[in-house]
Formats: C-alpha cells, sequence, structure tokens
C-alpha cells in the first residue's frame, strides 16, 4: 500500500497530473503490477476503472445512511407493533381485575390555610 501511495505521488508530480497509474490485478498477493498511462493512452477499461473509484465514497456514505434510517423506522415501527401487542395481551388477560387508583386527590392543607386563601380572596373581590 505504501509502494502504491509513493509510485501514485511520483507519476502526479513526473507528469503533471496528465499521467494515469493504474494497478492492475494480479494472481498472486505479494505481486503487484502498477501501469503508467500517458494522456490519451488509457485504455478504455482503466478510464472507467479509475471514474469508478472515485464516486463509491460518496454513495457508499449516501447507501449507509439511507440503510440506517431505514433499520431506525423499522425498530420503530416493531417497537410500535410490540407495545400494541403488549397492551392488547394485557387488556384481554386482566380485563375484570383492573380498577384505576388514586384518582381522588385529598385536600392536604391545614384548615388555617383554607381560611387564609378564602380571607385573601375576598379582600381582592372587594377592591
Amino acid at each position: 500500500e505504501i509502494l502504491r501511495y509513493l509510485v501514485y505521488e511520483s507519476v502526479d508530480e513526473i507528469g503533471e497530473d496528465k499521467w494515469i497509474a493504474f494497478k492492475e490485478p494480479s494472481e498472486f498477493m505479494d505481486e503487484c503490477n502498477i501501469t503508467v498511462y500517458k494522456e490519451g493512452q488509457a485504455p478504455p477499461e482503466v478510464l472507467e476503472e479509475i471514474n469508478k473509484g472515485e464516486i463509491p465514497t460518496e454513495i457508499k456514505a449516501q447507501q449507509r445512511a439511507m440503510v440506517a434510517m431505514a433499520e431506525k423506522e423499522s425498530a420503530r415501527k416493531e417497537m410500535i407493533r410490540d407495545k400494541e401487542t403488549f397492551g392488547n395481551v394485557v387488556n384481554t388477560l386482566y380485563e375484570d381485575e383492573l380498577a384505576t387508583l388514586n384518582t381522588v386527590k385529598r385536600d392536604r392543607r391545614t384548615i388555617e390555610e383554607i381560611q387564609n386563601m378564602i380571607e385573601k380572596q375576598n379582600k381582592r373581590q372587594k377592591t
């Protein structure tokens, strides 16, 4: 990988961005063939492969974002569906046994506090 970088940088410097360096596929892992083409001499397959190599990073990022959004959406829908089914199961199991508790709140004020509040309201109404 380092050798490839060095060769590509050298080709860019010497060829003044008019030469094209292309790593050709080889049979072995430890073998590397890099061909340098002058401007206008590169075969169409090489140009297509080079142009193909520039685009995927942007496209891959967009695809990853789309996949992530789709996964979040499906997870959200699944969670909603699970809540609905759980609620339905609970309702059918405990239909007769469920009772609402603590709906009537008690007044925790003292008699003095209530009388003071009533006096303040009366004074406000008079003025």
